[in-house]
C-alpha cells in the first residue's frame, strides 16, 4: 500500500516506458507446490494438537480433501491422511457446537477413505469416523456396520485356517484390512459401553444412545465387543503367517490404548513376549513400536487426567457420544466394567524391560550375525532385506525408544538401563548415537554419579556393542564413534572439578587394571553366536599376524586397552589439568609397575609367589599403553617436563589450554577444526611397541 506523508501528495509507481518488457512472476513449479502443500499440513497438525480449540472454525474447508476418487494419485492420499489426523485431533473439542462441518457428507467420505485407502490410510480413516459419531453424531449404525462385516468374516477365516493349516495371499491380505478396522474401532470408541444389557432398564444405564445386543450380527466372546476382538487378534498370531502376526502386534496396539484393561492379560503379554524374541527383525520390531506408542500414549494420558483433577486446569473432552447426558467420566458404569487409569495401564508394560534392554547392544536373539548362520540362497528376499544391517538398526533404535519411556515414567531401574544406552553412544550410525546420548544427558542431568558408580561396566558394555562390528587392532575409531562421550563428558562432567577428576581416573583405572576374568564368559558366549568372527580377528595384511597366536582372552584385552586409550584420548579437554592429571596417574601407575616387571624379566628378584604369565602380560599391556597416552597428552596439549613435575592434582585453579600453532595446524592437517572430537590415541604406534610381549 501507498502512505501519504503529512502534506503531500502519495509517490506514484514509476511509469513504463516504451520498448521495456517486465520479466514475468515465475510459477512454481509442481514439485514445489507439493512441498508448501506438505508443510502446510503438518503445520496445521502440529497446531491442532497444540491449539484443538482455535481450529474448530477451520473444519469445513478441511473436509473437502476427505472426498477421493477412485483414480487419486499417492499426493492426494497423504493429503486425506493428514486431514483425519487433524480432525482426530480437534473433535474432542467440539462438544455441543454445531455447523462446524457437514457430518453427512464427511461421514461419507470416511467410509469410502476405508475402502480404498492403505493400512494406515485405514486407520487414521476408521479413528476419525469414531470420533465423529462420539462427539458430533451419535450415529453408532456407522460403526455397526463394520463390526458386523470384520468380526464374521475374520472368526471364518481363522476357522479355516485352523482346519487346513494354508491361507491364499487373498485371504491374508483380506484379514490384515478386517483387523485394522476392528483395532481402530476399538481405539477410539469403547463399543461395550453403548451396548444395552439384558436385564437392565435403558433408564438405568448411563448411556443416552444405547445400542440393541441384536444389532450386533455375532458371538460375543466373555461377553463384551472388546473380549471379541481381542480374541480375534490373538487368534490372527497364533496361525503362525508373517504377514500376519505383524498386523496383530501393531493392531494391539491400537486396541490395547482404548482397552486399558487388557494390558494385564496374560495371553497379550505372551504374544508381546513372543514377538520380542522372535528372529524375525520385523517383527520385533512392529512390537517395539507398538510398546513405544503404548507408552508415549499412556504418558499423555496421564498428564491430562492429573490436569483433570486439577482445579485451575479444565478440558472440555467429557468423553461422551453426541447426545449423551450424566458423567460419562467415571471409572465404573452400570455393567461394572472397570476403567483403569494411564498410569495403571502402563504398568505392566514394565515387565517386557529385560526383552526390550537385550536388543540394545547386540540386537538380543536377532543379532547382526545371526543371518551368517543360513545360506544366502535359503533366505527369502523378505528375510534378506529385513535382516539386513538396516533391519537391525531399525530394531535397536526402536528399543532405546521404548526404554527412553520406560526410563521417564519410572518403569525400569535407572542403573540397570545406564550401561546400555552409554554403549548406544558409540555407534557409528547417528540415527543411534544422537539419540542415546540425549538420553544419557538427560539421566545424568541430576545425578552425574550414576555414571561414575557404574563407569566399569558401562565401558564394558560400549566395548561389547563395538565387538559386534567391525574392530581391529592397530586401527582407530572413527570420530563419529567417540563423539557421543566427548558432548556427555563436556555436558555434565567437565565443569565440575571433582566429578571431571572422577571421571578421569576412573576411566583410566579401566587402562591400569585390565579385567581378566570378568569378560571370558561373554566372549565365549559371543564367539559361539559368532559375532566374534574371521572378519574381527588379526590378519597379516594389518600386521597383527603375530598377535593370530594370542589366546582369545589376551586378544579382546589388547582391542579393549586400545578402546579404551582411545576413548580417554578423545574426549575435549579445555583445562590444563585435565591432561596434567592422566599425565600425573600414568606415571604414578608406571612407577608402581614397570620396576617389578623388568626386575622380574632380568631375573634380579625372584618373588615367593611369582605372577603368571596371564598376569605378567596383563600389566605389561597397561604400563605399555600408559606410557603412550602419556606422550600423547603431552605432545597434543603442548606440555612441558617442568608443567608435568610440578603439577598437583589438588590445585582448584582451572586454566585454560592455549592453543599452540603446532596444534592449530596439525589439526588443519587432518580436517579437525574447533571443538570437534577426535581419536588422537596412535594405534599403529601403540601395536608397535607391543610386539616384545609376543616374540
Amino acid at each position: 500500500q501507498l502512505k501519504c506523508q503529512e502534506g503531500k501528495p502519495a509517490a506514484q509507481p514509476p511509469k513504463k516506458r516504451k520498448g521495456m518488457k517486465q520479466e514475468p512472476v515465475p510459477l512454481e513449479s509442481p514439485e514445489e507446490q507439493w512441498l508448501l502443500r506438505r508443510s502446510l499440513l503438518s503445520t496445521l497438525e502440529a497446531f491442532a494438537a497444540a491449539q484443538p480449540k482455535d481450529l474448530l472454525v477451520h473444519l469445513r474447508p478441511l473436509t473437502i480433501y476427505l472426498a477421493l476418487e477412485d483414480t487419486s494419485t499417492p499426493e492426494e492420499q497423504w493429503v486425506a491422511i493428514k486431514v483425519c489426523r487433524i480432525l482426530s485431533s480437534v473433535l474432542p473439542y467440539v462438544a455441543e457446537r454445531r455447523g462446524l462441518m457437514d457430518h453427512r457428507q464427511v461421514q461419507a467420505d470416511l467410509q469410502a477413505l476405508i475402502r480404498s485407502q492403505p493400512s494406515s490410510g485405514v486407520h487414521e480413516a476408521v479413528r476419525c469416523l469414531c470420533l465423529v459419531v462420539k462427539y458430533v453424531t451419535g450415529d453408532l449404525a456407522q460403526i455397526v456396520t463394520h463390526l458386523n462385516v470384520a468380526v464374521p468374516s475374520l472368526t471364518k477365516l481363522c476357522g479355516i485356517s485352523e482346519q487346513k493349516g494354508t491361507l491364499e495371499r487373498i485371504q491374508i491380505m483380506y484379514m490384515s484390512r478386517q483387523a485394522w478396522v476392528l483395532a481402530s474401532i476399538l481405539e477410539s470408541l469403547s463399543v461395550d459401553d453403548y451396548v444395552q444389557l439384558e436385564g437392565v432398564k435403558s433408564s438405568e444405564q448411563p448411556k443416552r444412545r444405547l445400542l440393541p445386543r441384536s444389532e450386533l450380527k455375532f458371538d460375543l466372546v466373555s461377553d463384551s465387543v472388546a473380549g471379541t476382538v481381542a480374541d480375534l487378534l490373538l487368534r490372527l498370531n497364533e496361525i503362525g503367517e508373517p504377514q500376519l502376526r505383524a498386523v496383530a502386534a501393531s493392531c494391539m496396539g491400537f486396541f490395547l490404548k482404548g482397552q486399558r484393561t487388557f494390558t494385564k492379560d496374560r495371553r497379550i503379554n505372551d504374544l508381546l513376549s513372543s514377538a520380542l524374541s522372535s528372529g524375525d527383525l520385523l517383527l520385533c520390531r512392529k512390537a517395539l513400536e507398538t510398546l513405544s506408542a503404548l507408552l508415549s500414549y499412556f504418558r499423555s494420558e496421564a498428564e491430562r487426567e492429573s490436569k483433570a483433577t486439577a482445579t485451575d486446569f479444565a478440558d472440555s473432552r467429557d468423553g461422551r457420544v453426541a447426545g449423551q447426558t450424566g458423567n460419562g467420566s467415571g471409572t465404573a458404569g452400570a455393567s461394572g466394567r472397570q476403567h483403569n487409569s494411564a498410569i495403571e495401564a502402563a504398568q505392566p508394560l514394565a515387565a517386557f524391560s529385560d526383552q526390550v534392554l537385550a536388543h540394545i547392544t547386540l540386537a538380543g536373539s536377532v543379532g547382526p550375525r545371526m543371518k551368517k548362520s543360513r545360506k544366502r540362497n535359503e533366505r527369502s528376499e523378505r528375510e534378506e532385506e529385513e535382516n539386513g544391517s538396516e533391519g537391525v538398526l531399525r530394531v535397536r533404535v526402536e528399543a532405546l525408544s521404548v526404554v527412553r519411556h520406560l526410563h521417564q515414567q519410572g518403569l525400569v531401574n535407572p542403573m540397570v538401563v545406564l550401561p546400555k544406552v552409554f554403549a548406544l553412544a558409540f555407534t557409528s550410525d547417528m540415527r543411534l548415537s544422537e539419540p542415546a546420548t540425549s538420553m544419557l544427558k538427560e539421566m545424568l542431568e541430576l545425578r552425574p554419579n550414576l555414571l561414575l558408580n557404574r563407569l566399569d561396566e558401562a565401558f564394558r558394555e560400549a566395548f561389547l556393542a563395538l565387538l559386534s562390528g567391525t574392530v581391529h587392532l592397530g586401527e582407530a575409531l572413527s570420530s563419529q564413534q567417540l563423539a557421543g562421550l566427548g558432548d556427555v563428558y563436556a555436558e555434565r562432567f567437565r565443569k565440575q572439578k571433582a566429578l571431571r577428576d572422577g571421571f578421569l581416573r576412573k576411566a583410566l583405572q579401566q587402562l591400569q587394571r585390565l579385567p581378566s576374568g570378568q569378560f571370558e564368559d561373554r566372549f565365549a558366549e559371543l564367539a559361539a553366536l559368532g559375532v566374534l568372527d574371521d572378519d574381527s580377528e588379526p590378519s597379516s595384511s594389518r600386521k597383527e599376524k603375530p598377535f593370530a597366536q594370542l589366546p582369545l582372552r589376551q586378544r579382546q584385552q589388547l582391542l579393549y586397552s586400545q578402546f579404551i586409550a582411545s576413548a580417554i584420548s578423545a574426549l575435549p579437554f579445555i583445562f590444563e589439568n585435565e591432561p596434567l592429571l592422566l599425565i600425573f596417574e600414568c606415571n604414578h601407575h608406571i612407577s608402581l609397575h614397570a620396576g617389578t616387571l623388568l626386575a622380574s624379566f632380568e631375573g634380579e628378584s625372584t618373588p615367593k609367589d611369582p605372577p603368571s604369565p596371564e598376569q605378567v602380560f596383563v600389566d605389561a599391556l597397561s604400563v605399555v599403553s600408559c606410557v603412550v597416552l602419556k606422550g600423547v597428552m603431552k605432545r597434543d596439549y603442548n606440555l612441558s617436563p617442568e608443567q608435568c613435575a610440578t603439577f598437583n592434582p589438588r590445585d582448584i585453579r582451572q586454566e585454560r589450554i592455549g592453543r599452540s600453532m603446532a596444534m592449530f595446524n596439525r589439526d588443519k592437517e587432518e580436517g579437525q577444526t574447533g571443538s570437534v572430537v577426535r581419536n588422537r590415541f596412535p594405534a599403529a604406534e601403540w601395536l608397535e611397541k607391543l610386539l616384545p610381549l609376543v616374540e
